[in-house]
C-alpha cells in the first residue's frame, strides 16, 4: 500500500440520510493554498500562495 497525504478535501465521506432528504452544505467553500516543508532538519517556512500553483510560481 502506498502512503498518501490527505488534506481532506478530496476524502471520501459516506453519509446516511433518510430518503427524499436534500444534503446541504454548511460552509462557506473558501479555502487558501499553503506551501511549506519538513526534513529531519526541522521544519521550513509556511507560505501562503495567492490563485492556482502553476509551474511558474
Amino acid at each position: 500500500m502506498k502512503p498518501r497525504l490527505n488534506s481532506g478535501m478530496n476524502a471520501e465521506h459516506h453519509v446516511w440520510r433518510k430518503p427524499g432528504t436534500i444534503p446541504m452544505v454548511k460552509h462557506g467553500g473558501d479555502s487558501i493554498m499553503l506551501w511549506g516543508c519538513f526534513s529531519a532538519a526541522g521544519t521550513g517556512s509556511l507560505v501562503r500562495i495567492e490563485g492556482k500553483m502553476n509551474g511558474a510560481k
